[in-house]
């Protein structure tokens, strides 16, 4: 369930169109799909660093696997939080040419869920070390976090479902261990909500820095990439024509139509960062 942007850059080609001579050179298509895929995999690496700062101060952990060092609880298994297999969401550019869309998907977690320890849980190691030492994974667990699914939980093995407390008193004022264990034959499934307080933080951080910071970037490297093809066809165009005596590329015409194209490239861009679409599910 992916949320997508819609980016429209289908009208840079009349840019290369402006550029005299350049055209014909460059099917149109094909190198706004490059010039759109390099931009993005420079600002998917930007991005991935601002969610990791986030996440070390915000409420979206859950698109992390357990144990990502600084951001996550678990045993610690990796350190660089920008990884992808430290990333619960995937980056996704879909579409060819000048319209694309970006988005990204979530993918099932790998690492196995924390082992309740008595900081964690509040209950003390005596009766946890009555557990199984079965692994536990919570395989969707981006997804339903993110989304505020409520999840019936029911035991893999037996009829009984511990519940610690979290520090909270017992309703049951005999029972002062710190958790019950839950008769899920007799009173079925539990039924329970883990994204009550996290549901949507990653989409607003997504959709937000993608609409400021990501267009920057986007731009700026767009921007960069098209600044040097001009170079070089211009250098290219220039060899051609004095060593076939032809007569010298005109600096000034040159310079005028890269003017003119840079101006609307910047149009181009703005318009479609403003007619970004907000969030979409399929």
């Amino acid at each position: 369930m992916p949320a997508k942007i819609l980016s429209n850059f289908e009208a840079i080609g009349d840019m290369i169109g402006a550029l005299s001579g350049m055209s014909d050179a460059i099917d149109s298509e094909s190198y706004m799909d490059g010039l759109i895929r390099s931009a993005h995999g420079k600002a998917a690496t930007a991005f991935d660093i601002a969610a990791a700062a986030t996440a070390k101060t915000g409420n979206i952990t859950h698109v992390y696997e357990y144990g990502v060092m600084g951001i996550t609880r678990g045993q610690p298994r990796m350190a660089d939080p920008t990884a992808p297999n430290a990333r619960l969401y995937v980056h996704t550019l879909l579409g060819r040419g000048g319209t694309q869309d970006i988005a990204y998907t979530f993918r099932p977690a790998t690492q196995p869920n924390p082992e309740p320890t008595p900081e964690d849980t509040g209950v003390d190691s005596e009766y946890l070390s009555r557990l199984s030492d079965r692994k536990y994974y919570f395989y969707n667990k981006a997804l339903v976090m993110e989304t505020g699914r409520v999840v019936h939980i029911k035991p893999k093995n037996g009829e009984f479902l511990f519940v610690p407390f979290y520090g909270e008193p017992s309703r049951d004022p005999t029972n002062n261990r710190g958790y019950m264990m839950w008769d899920s034959k007799r009173h079925g499934p539990l039924f329970n909500r883990p994204g009550a307080s996290s549901k949507g933080q990653f989409t607003t951080l997504w959709m937000n820095w993608w609409s400021s910071a990501g267009s920057k970037i986007m731009f700026e490297q767009m921007d960069k990439s098209v600044s040097m093809d001009i170079d070089i066809a211009m250098a290219e165009a220039t060899k051609r024509a004095n060593a076939e005596g032809l007569k010298p590329v005109q600096t000034t015409d040159m310079m005028a139509a890269i003017a003119s194209a840079r101006t609307l490239f910047g149009r181009i861009f703005k318009a479609a960062t403003s007619k970004r679409m907000g969030v979409k599910t399929r």
